[in-house]
């Protein structure tokens, strides 16, 4: 049986994602207030990929209407990296300083992304992110709404 870290970190609830209001959030920093989200409750079979600086995600989401989509999103326009942590961020370019590691390669566990990132002074981290907080399916289709 094969172990990650990824797999362990996917079955741990995460604390700020729990502390949230359920109708909205707000990155404080980046004046980023959630718009979207839920995806996950209607969009199955994730999966990733690194494509130079961008990070891909797939993912098949029903239309509501017995029809299903497979969508393919460029993470990079929704994620940012700042000093190592994974923010919403519009055109955040995250793929230049974070990068996929074998099973980390995004969660299979939940609807969190697992990627380790640099902080810009050397430091690597794995980090993750809830998806479903800005990620939403508009008749099957995959939307960032920040």
């Amino acid at each position: 049986m094969k172990f990650s870290y990824a797999a362990l970190l996917g079955l741990v609830p995460s604390t700020f994602a729990a502390s949230l209001p359920a109708s909205t959030s707000q990155n404080a920093e980046h004046g980023i207030t959630k718009r979207g989200g839920g995806a996950f409750g209607s969009c199955v079979s994730p999966s990733f990929e690194k494509r130079g600086d961008q990070v891909w995600m797939n993912l098949n989401c029903g239309d509501g209407r017995g029809g299903w989509h497979w969508n393919h999103i460029n993470l990079n326009e929704c994620i940012g990296n700042h000093d190592g942590n994974l923010v919403w961020q519009r055109n955040g370019g995250f793929g230049g300083s974070c990068w996929l590691d074998g099973d980390a390669t995004g969660s299979k566990y939940n609807h969190f992304l697992y990627i380790f990132c640099g902080n810009g002074r050397g430091g690597n981290y794995m980090r993750s992110i809830d998806l479903d907080e800005h990620l939403v399916n508009r008749d099957g289709y995959l939307k960032c709404e920040l």
